[in-house]
């Protein structure tokens, strides 16, 4: 279950069976039981400088098993491997399917799993999450605090992380060859800030055709995202630190785990403003597993 929140395991069928017995559910309950029983509010985890209650694995590993264990209305099948499939091919068809929209409602529902951008998309699909049952807000803050005892401590959940004010740089007129990604690569932006620019969801659905003017905003060192990267790795690649990687670019979240979300999404590697002749390769990792 912990691969599959870090992003280190895209799960097949044979894999989500062994990881879903509902036996484990029930044990990591009794764990988090045990847990509340026994410690107080001052027994705190330290996880990426931020302090979280005692019961913070066992409730990201309760999170994790909730979308990734979750089945479609039948019971006949798992929702999480066809909710990745999905998602990297960018089938809009596929974006209302009943599977689909409850692994993000899953997801959305946890501080473990609150993402701006997939909010974004996710809001979106008015046509499909307009029902009340499909409503989502953003979960209560779930961090304590920062060691040292700060007296102010915001929210860790993606939302209230700051976001740059992008501006309209220049403007490109998009050819029928091009596609979200391949803009961000040529001009050197991130697919987010440049969904975000333009006022589009940030997942790259419901792109403006051929002929459509759109908003090129600053540009960064950038990268693409390739299905075996990790935060640490393109972290170390691009000789900065995770904390600065994922400050550069809001739609990675605090743990780092929904990079699957974004396979070849193009990502800074460097501040805005970071001119590109001084930008070191980053070639993209191979696709073939």
């Amino acid at each position: 279950l912990l691969a599959i929140f870090r992003g280190d395991l895209l799960p097949n069928e044979t894999d989500i069976g062994i990881s879903c017995d509902p036996d484990c559910r029930l044990s990591l309950l009794d764990l988090q039981a045990v847990q509340q029983a026994a410690c107080s509010s001052n027994d705190t985890i330290l996880e990426s400088g931020t302090l979280y209650p005692a019961t913070y694995f066992t409730d990201l590993l309760l999170h994790t098993f909730d979308y990734a264990c979750l089945q479609n209305a039948a019971g006949t099948e798992y929702c999480f491997p066809q909710y990745i499939e999905w998602n990297q091919n960018e089938e809009e068809e596929e974006y209302c399917n009943e599977c689909n929209l409850g692994v993000w409602k899953s997801r959305l529902s946890s501080p473990f799993g609150w993402d701006d951008a997939l909010f974004d998309l996710y809001t979106s699909l008015t046509a499909c999450t307009a029902a009340p049952s499909w409503a989502v807000t953003s979960p209560s803050q779930y961090a304590l605090g920062y060691p040292g005892d700060m007296p102010t401590m915001p929210s860790t959940t993606t939302s209230s992380r700051p976001r740059p004010t992008l501006s309209c740089q220049s403007n490109y007129t998009i050819q029928a060859s091009d596609w979200c990604k391949s803009i961000s690569r040529v001009k050197q932006v991130s697919t987010y800030n440049l969904m975000r620019v333009n006022l589009l969801p940030s997942y790259c659905n419901f792109f403006p055709g051929p002929g459509t003017t759109i908003c090129i905003p600053e540009t960064c060192r950038v990268h693409s995202v390739g299905p075996l990267d990790t935060c640490e790795k393109i972290a170390n690649k691009a000789g900065v630190t995770t904390q600065q990687l994922i400050s550069w670019n809001p739609n990675i979240n605090p743990e780092c785990s929904n990079l699957y979300d974004m396979l070849d999404f193009v990502i800074c590697v460097g501040p805005l403003g970071s001119v590109a002749t001084t930008t070191a390769s980053y070639p993209d990792v191979p696709t073939a597993m």
